[in-house]
C-alpha cells in the first residue's frame, strides 16, 4: 500500500519538527522544508532511521519568489495527501522601526507563501478527490502585536474562506491558533515566555 504523504514548511525546528515526528510515526512518507538544510537533514536520516518511512529535504526561503515557486512546483507535480504550512518568524522591532523590507519578507512568509501553497495544493485535492490542508496561524492572530499578528490573521481568515469554499468536498481545511510554545522561534527573538516547551 502506498503510504501517505505530507508536505511541512517551517519543519527543521519547533511546531514544524513536531508536526513532522507525529506523520513519521503515523507512517506518513514527507517532504520537508526549510531553509536550514543541515537540520533538515538531520531531521530526514532521524526519521528515515526511525520509522522506516521517507523524507524528502526541499531547502527553500519563502520570504523569496523563487522558493516559494520551488515548493508549489513540488506541490503541483507530486502527489501531497496533506500540506501543513507552518514556517515563520517574527521580528525584534516593532512597526515604526522595522524596514519595509523586512516587514514585506515577514509578510511573505506568513501571508503569500501560505495562500499560494494552499490554493495549489487544493486544488489537486479537489481534482483527485482526497486531502487535507492545515494553516499554522497563531494566538497572536486575535492581538495586535505588529505585522506578525496581522499577518496571521489575514491567514485565520484566508483559511476560514478557504474552508467554506470546499465544504461539501473530500478537501478537509483547518487553521490552528497555538499559544505560546517555547521554541527556537522565541529563542531568536531573545523572548522568554511561560509555557510548555516545544519539540524544536
Amino acid at each position: 500500500m502506498t503510504r501517505p504523504r505530507a508536505l511541512v514548511t517551517g519543519a527543521s525546528s519547533g511546531l514544524g519538527r513536531g508536526y513532522a515526528l507525529s506523520l513519521a510515526a503515523d507512517h506518513y512518507d514527507l517532504v520537508l522544508v526549510a531553509r536550514d538544510e543541515t537540520r533538515l537533514r538531520e531531521l530526514a536520516t532521524s526519521i528515515e532511521t526511525e520509522h522506516g518511512t521517507h523524507a524528502e529535504v526541499v531547502v527553500a526561503d519563502l520570504s523569496t519568489r523563487s522558493g516559494i515557486d520551488m515548493v508549489r512546483t513540488v506541490v503541483e507535480t507530486s502527489r501531497i495527501d496533506l500540506l501543513i504550512n507552518n514556517a515563520g518568524y517574527g521580528l525584534k522591532q516593532g512597526l515604526l522601526d522595522s524596514d519595509a523590507a523586512e516587514l514585506e519578507d515577514q509578510d511573505m512568509v506568513l501571508t503569500g507563501a501560505v495562500r499560494e501553497l494552499s490554493l495549489a495544493a487544493v486544488k489537486q485535492m479537489r481534482e483527485r478527490g482526497r486531502g487535507g490542508l492545515i494553516n499554522v496561524s497563531s494566538m497572536a492572530a486575535l492581538t495586535t502585536m505588529g505585522q506578525y499578528a496581522a499577518s496571521k490573521m489575514s491567514t485565520l481568515v484566508f483559511t476560514e474562506a478557504l474552508a467554506g469554499e470546499l465544504r461539501g468536498t473530500p478537501v478537509t481545511v483547518t487553521v490552528v491558533l497555538p499559544g505560546f510554545i517555547r521554541t527556537r522561534f522565541h529563542e531568536r527573538l531573545g523572548v522568554d515566555r511561560p509555557g510548555r516547551v516545544g519539540s524544536g
